[in-house]
């Protein structure tokens, strides 16, 4: 089981990118690195399930790295270069509606990573689903921006809004999946999983450096003088509980 993200890896997988999507994963790597660090730290191997994978970037990582991984996607005829290429097993499923083709139990670790904000229909069936398959001591990793960053700040002080809702329902016609609709707060993210059964075993905030140089720069400047719980994204992992809420 590797313990990090090779470079030879990176540079592998971007040669079976598009160019946009290559550039996606460049300015996504530092929240893969410390995705990655996060999962390796839960001492867990076995059977693991990321739900809403698309581009596969980290479902290959997470694949070369020893885990046996299986994806869930909406519309996983997308990104067919790098399925073919790493042998990925995606199968299709809208999470919101349909249940999850697996048996109850089925895996050790689930990934719901940038996934959570994207859901507009019903993200308690998600969960509930997600409680469904996971075994008993398995855990779920979820990572969501936080309502409270500093960047959301910023955007609503600025007259902008939370999110963009047209730009959102056009990501379902140009991406094939849809945008940001709606951004949650550290408390919203706990009531959703007591309410689904699951037990949250840690929580916390970070940075999101991604995006450009100069943006990054930036948000390191600032994240010097700001308290944690201004970070722009929120990272749990929780665990089934014995009963069902």
């Amino acid at each position: 089981m590797s313990g990090r993200i090779s470079t030879t890896w990176i540079d592998e997988i971007q040669g079976h990118l598009e160019p946009d999507l290559a550039r996606y994963l460049e300015a996504a790597l530092p929240r893969y690195h410390d995705d990655f660090k996060i999962i390796q730290n839960l001492g867990m191997e076995g059977d693991l399930l990321e739900i809403g994978c698309y581009p596969y970037c980290m479902s290959a990582f997470l694949q070369r790295a020893g885990y046996r991984l299986t994806g869930l996607d909406k519309k996983p005829d997308r990104g067919s270069r790098v399925l073919a290429a790493e042998k990925l097993d995606i199968r299709s499923c809208d999470v919101e509606t349909e249940r999850f083709p697996f048996a109850d139990a089925s895996f050790d670790i689930i990934l719901l990573n940038e996934v959570f904000e994207h859901l507009r229909i019903d993200p308690l069936f998600t969960l509930s689903e997600i409680k469904r398959c996971l075994r008993p001591g398995g855990r779920l990793m979820l990572t969501t921006p936080n309502l409270y960053g500093i960047m959301m700040v910023l955007r609503f002080l600025s007259g902008k809004g939370i999110e963009d809702p047209v730009a959102a329902f056009q990501m379902l016609k140009t991406t094939g999946h849809m945008g940001h609709l709606r951004t949650y707060s550290k408390m919203d993210i706990r009531s959703f999983l007591r309410t689904s059964g699951l037990e949250v075993v840690s929580l916390k905030t970070r940075p999101l450096l991604t995006g450009s140089k100069q943006k990054i720069g930036f948000k390191k400047l600032i994240y010097n003088f700001l308290p944690s719980g201004l970070s722009d994204n929120i990272v749990v992992v929780a665990k089934r509980t014995q009963t069902a809420a």
